[in-house]
Protein backbone atom coordinates (compact mmCIF):
# COMPACT_ATOMS: atom_id res chain seq x y z
CA UNK A 1 0.00 0.00 0.00
CA UNK A 2 1.33 3.42 -0.85
CA UNK A 3 1.96 5.79 1.89
CA UNK A 4 1.68 8.81 0.32
CA UNK A 5 -1.57 10.10 -2.23
CA UNK A 6 -1.26 12.13 -5.38
CA UNK A 7 -2.75 15.82 -5.95
CA UNK A 8 -6.22 14.00 -7.12
CA UNK A 9 -5.92 11.15 -4.41
CA UNK A 10 -6.34 13.60 -1.95
CA UNK A 11 -9.21 14.87 -3.29
CA UNK A 12 -10.83 11.83 -3.74
CA UNK A 13 -10.32 10.74 0.13
CA UNK A 14 -11.36 14.39 1.16
CA UNK A 15 -14.61 13.60 -0.77
CA UNK A 16 -15.29 10.13 1.15
CA UNK A 17 -14.23 11.82 4.29
CA UNK A 18 -16.68 13.83 5.16
CA UNK A 19 -15.14 16.26 7.56
CA UNK A 20 -14.10 19.66 8.10
CA UNK A 21 -10.58 18.20 8.73
CA UNK A 22 -11.02 16.32 5.84
CA UNK A 23 -11.80 19.41 3.87
CA UNK A 24 -8.94 21.77 5.46
CA UNK A 25 -6.12 19.13 5.13
CA UNK A 26 -7.62 18.57 1.59
CA UNK A 27 -7.10 22.27 0.56
CA UNK A 28 -3.81 22.31 2.32
CA UNK A 29 -2.29 19.25 0.40
CA UNK A 30 -3.55 20.31 -2.94
CA UNK A 31 -1.92 23.97 -2.65
CA UNK A 32 1.18 22.38 -1.41
CA UNK A 33 1.38 20.79 -4.89
CA UNK A 34 0.63 23.32 -6.54
CA UNK A 35 3.31 25.41 -5.09
CA UNK A 36 5.73 22.76 -5.79
CA UNK A 37 4.47 22.45 -9.21
CA UNK A 38 5.36 26.04 -9.95
CA UNK A 39 8.66 25.68 -7.79
CA UNK A 40 10.08 22.86 -10.44
CA UNK A 41 8.90 24.80 -12.98
CA UNK A 42 11.16 27.73 -11.80
CA UNK A 43 14.11 25.54 -11.02
CA UNK A 44 13.72 24.40 -14.58
CA UNK A 45 13.51 28.03 -16.08
CA UNK A 46 16.70 28.85 -14.28
CA UNK A 47 18.75 25.87 -15.62
CA UNK A 48 17.27 26.78 -19.44
CA UNK A 49 18.76 29.88 -18.92
CA UNK A 50 21.87 28.36 -17.38
CA UNK A 51 22.46 26.06 -20.34
CA UNK A 52 21.82 29.13 -23.11
CA UNK A 53 24.68 31.12 -21.19
CA UNK A 54 27.03 28.40 -21.25
CA UNK A 55 26.62 28.02 -24.37
CA UNK A 56 26.75 31.29 -25.81
CA UNK A 57 29.77 31.35 -23.69
CA UNK A 58 31.32 28.37 -25.34
CA UNK A 59 30.71 29.83 -28.65
CA UNK A 60 32.54 33.23 -27.51
CA UNK A 61 35.47 31.02 -26.27
CA UNK A 62 35.74 29.04 -29.72
CA UNK A 63 35.16 33.00 -31.45
CA UNK A 64 38.10 34.03 -29.13
CA UNK A 65 40.70 30.89 -30.17
CA UNK A 66 39.57 31.07 -33.71
CA UNK A 67 40.70 34.48 -33.78
CA UNK A 68 44.00 33.65 -31.99
CA UNK A 69 44.74 30.71 -34.32
CA UNK A 70 44.13 32.90 -37.16
CA UNK A 71 46.40 36.08 -36.01
CA UNK A 72 49.54 34.26 -34.36
CA UNK A 73 50.72 33.47 -37.71
CA UNK A 74 50.49 36.94 -38.67
CA UNK A 75 52.36 38.06 -35.78
CA UNK A 76 55.31 36.16 -36.49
Amino acid sequence: MPYVFTEHGVLQAANVINSDLADKVSVFVIRAFIEMREIILAQQEILDKKTKVRNTEAEANNKISQFFQDIKPKLY
